[in-house]
């Protein structure tokens, strides 16, 4: 399981709970996930915010099912 977050701090924390990879989201994921990933993911689950919504999309491979649950703001 891939797991990406804004906080440094917090990727500790999200390979003690499962995740096998960690990434630090600065805003072009779709180059980090493809150093990992080449063929790009099957599924990506965006918890909030659609200003990153692009990026995690772009991450998918063709056919990968992405799914948003969650919004922070009015946009």
């Amino acid at each position: 399981m891939l797991a990406i977050t804004r906080s440094a701090a917090k990727t500790s924390l999200l390979t003690t709970n499962g995740a096998t990879h960690t990434l630090l989201d600065d805003g072009y994921l779709r180059d980090q996930v493809g150093a990992l990933f080449p063929q790009g993911l099957d599924r990506a689950l965006k918890l909030v915010g659609t200003t990153t919504l692009r990026d995690t999309l772009a991450c998918l491979k063709p056919g990968g099912l992405g799914c948003m649950t969650g919004i922070l703001s009015e946009s």
